[in-house]
């Protein structure tokens, strides 16, 4: 995969069509890195961190249908993958984890949230309710990403 330089700065880059956040990128290694010393520490099973990878992106195949056009989930099932693609999640867990002492709890969350981190450090984002991938534009509202990214509204 290239990398491709994008409006003449060499940090905003594009990986199979998605803007690189490199500083979200670091976080992320660097959260991964600290999600598997602590569970190492805690002697915490890697299954567990590998569960708080991959389970965000597993769990919408719970309601998986076929996409009404490429890129596109269905509408159905956009609530619940941008619940398990949001911070609050991971950032209860991770306090019910401490709360009730529960460090496998806590690597869990944590890896969730390394898994959260690094979708927006790539360029994935939440869902529209439409199912298809929101537009960020450097300088676009949130209220109106199609104006101001000069996509035409439906």
């Amino acid at each position: 995969m290239s990398a491709v330089a994008v409006g003449g700065t060499s940090a905003a880059r594009l990986v199979a069509g998605h803007r690189v956040r490199p500083l979200l990128l670091v976080i992320a290694i660097l959260a991964l890195a600290a999600t598997i010393v602590g569970a190492s520490v805690t002697q915490t099973s890697g299954w567990w961190v590998a569960l708080g990878l991959l389970a965000p992106d597993l769990v919408p195949l719970v309601r998986f249908r076929r996409p009404e056009a490429p890129g596109r989930m269905p509408a159905s099932m956009v609530g619940l993958y941008n619940a398990t693609h949001a911070l609050p999640g991971p950032i209860v867990l991770a306090g019910i984890g401490i709360l009730l002492a529960q460090t496998t709890v806590v690597i869990v969350a944590a890896a969730w949230m390394v898994h959260i981190v690094w979708d927006r450090a790539v360029g994935y984002t939440l869902r529209a309710r439409d199912g298809s991938m929101r537009v960020r534009v450097r300088g676009a509202s949130a209220a109106r990403p199609h104006a101001e990214a000069g996509i035409p509204r439906r």
